[in-house]
């Protein structure tokens, strides 16, 4: 009996680490959306009031773990308790995930070129 070989592709992964915690984002086509969605949220926190913080951390809490996964914000929450810290973090997570994204898109975008000129070179 031949064994069958698997065919499917996998989504990747990007890793990182926050405040010593590793976490890693599955780079699928849906996650600039998913980010532009909760960057426009968090955009929108207002930190000037001091009643505006639990509802500043509640939209951070539910950016990061839509994004990064469920108990994201719990883990970074931990290590840093600052607003101002945590929407600079988002920031920092969202623009990381960004330059990957279109790193491997850029990459997979060359795979095909190559193809294309190999196949035109072999007729």
């Amino acid at each position: 009996m031949t064994q069958l070989k698997e065919l499917g592709a996998k989504v990747r992964l990007f890793e990182f680490t926050l405040y010593g915690e590793k976490f890693s984002v599955q780079m699928a086509t849906t996650i600039l959306d998913t980010i532009d969605k909760y960057q426009e949220e968090v955009k929108k926190i207002d930190t000037d009031r001091e009643d505006q913080i639990a509802i500043a951390l509640d939209g951070l809490k539910l950016s990061f773990d839509s994004i990064v996964g469920e108990g994201t914000f719990d883990k970074v929450y931990a290590n840093q308790k600052d607003v101002f810290a945590l929407v600079q973090t988002f920031e920092n997570v969202t623009n990381a995930i960004e330059e990957e994204f279109n790193a491997i898109k850029l990459e997979e975008t060359k795979k095909q070129a190559q193809t294309v000129i190999d196949a035109k070179k072999a007729k």
